[in-house]
């Protein structure tokens, strides 16, 4: 599933010729530097609509759960 979401926002963003932090900055909402499970579950459905099912991860620290996916300075992404 990993691989298909990142091929499909690699052609995406070639296509479109974009930067990933454009997409990314699209997702986050409120500008945090990250993207909240819920958020991530937008950007997963946007590039995969209707193949995959959302749900919760375990809570972390903080009592959220989920995973978040976070951008870096140099538009480098990862999970956390």
């Amino acid at each position: 599933m990993a691989v298909a979401l990142f091929d499909t926002l690699d052609a995406y963003l070639k296509e479109q010729r974009m930067r990933c932090q454009e997409v990314f900055n699209h997702f986050d909402g409120g500008a945090k530097g990250w993207l909240a499970p819920e958020e991530l579950g937008r950007l997963v459905e946007h590039f995969l609509p209707g193949q995959v099912r959302l749900g919760r991860g375990r809570p972390r620290e903080g009592g959220r759960g989920g995973p978040e996916l976070r951008c870096g300075p140099v538009g480098s992404v990862s999970a956390w």
